[in-house]
């Protein structure tokens, strides 16, 4: 459905309802501090910790807060966030590498209780130039996981691209990914928090889409030009090089595939699933001399993977694939469907410690 101006302006700046005179959002922050200084994180962290591993799914770390940029910075943090979570990290869990955990998963190699792995999606150089020096500093190993196709270009992500082109549209209407209207057109807000929401429900809606139709889609979006697109902010979009990729090789890191060109796998055919596992292992192999054992879903929930996606991880030569559900890794979830939880941008220390927990994904199904 195409959202109207006027069920923009029913939601907050996040896409959230209000209700009465509390809003989710400020709801979910109580809970969160409830959670922090009752116990209660600390009780749920050391119950899954001894049983089960925790994999964190980060994606950039940049040198400031960008607290009024929350929405573009959403999945991103700050080195002074990153620093302090690394010794949150170190002063409970146990960091472990890559290889730990393919040993302990497939295994059944014992693991130290209150193990942790650190991952990073998609490739960017601020991988490299923020993040590897902070977990060098502290001792964690960690998994970076490319978007090969990505790699050595100047190109954004499709869904960073929708965001800035909504942001940035100069028009008073734009078309609305909707194919079974050719794209009907629907009105641009002029306020920015209205214009926030409009963008994240286009995103949002684009992942629904066949992977021809979101082509079709976005080569409609370029018809116009983004100057936003052109003046982004290099440090939190630009990717690696494949010379930056060894760097982080030769610092120790693992690399593992994010596929070649980050589409939804049950959104695509066959062929076109097996080329983007297959083409992504192979590439980081040649550039690495090094075994890539571990693919990462793009999206990464329940509604992206399927058996026909887990068999092709399998077949691919893959040791093993993660999501991002959003709980602890557990041997119950199959070698290609182990959980991470995401860590979120722009978010107080008291979120952090409840995503780590594990409680945040209980509360998210209840709010």
């Amino acid at each position: 459905m195409i959202p109207s101006t006027n069920s923009v302006r029913s939601n907050r700046a996040d896409g959230t309802p209000e209700f009465g005179l509390m809003s989710v959002d400020a709801l979910k922050g109580v809970l969160h501090s409830a959670a922090r200084y009752s116990g209660l994180n600390w009780v749920i962290r050391r119950t899954l910790g001894r049983r089960y591993p925790l994999v964190l799914c980060y994606h950039g770390v940049v040198g400031e807060d960008r607290p009024d940029q929350r929405f573009l910075y959403r999945n991103t943090i700050s080195c002074r966030q990153f620093q302090i979570q690394l010794e949150f990290l170190n002063r409970h869990f146990n960091p472990i590498s890559l290889g730990e955990l393919i040993d302990h998963l497939r295994r059944g190699t014992a693991l130290k209780p209150y193990s942790v792995l650190l991952s990073f999606d998609d490739g960017y150089r601020n991988n490299l130039t923020n993040a590897a020096p902070l977990l060098s500093k502290y001792g964690m190993p960690a998994l970076f996981s490319i978007t090969t196709g990505y790699i050595d270009r100047t190109d954004v992500l499709w869904p960073d691209e929708v965001n800035l082109r909504v942001l940035g549209w100069p028009l008073p209407t734009m078309p609305y990914p909707t194919p079974e209207n050719g794209f009907s057109k629907v009105q641009v807000p002029s306020i920015v928090e209205e214009r926030t929401v409009l963008a994240d429900k286009t995103r949002a809606d684009c992942k629904r889409l066949s992977e021809p139709e979101r082509f079709t889609y976005l080569e409609t979006l370029r018809e116009v030009p983004c100057p936003m697109l052109e003046q982004r902010d290099r440090e939190l979009y630009d990717f690696l090089t494949w010379d930056e990729v060894r760097s982080l090789v030769a610092a120790g890191f693992d690399i593992g595939s994010h596929t070649v060109n980050h589409p939804i796998l049950t959104q695509v055919h066959a062929k076109r699933l097996e080329s983007e596992l297959v083409g992504s292992k192979v590439r980081i192999e040649t550039e690495t001399s090094k075994p890539c054992t571990c693919l990462v879903y793009p999206n990464g929930q329940v509604a992206d993977i399927n058996q026909n996606v887990e068999n092709a991880a399998k077949s691919a030569g893959y040791m093993m694939a993660f999501s991002a559900t959003g709980f602890y890794a557990s041997p119950n979830e199959g070698l290609y469907s182990v959980s991470r939880i995401s860590v979120p941008g722009q978010a107080p220390d008291q979120v952090f410690e409840t995503r780590v927990s594990g409680l945040h994904t209980w509360v998210k199904k209840v709010l």
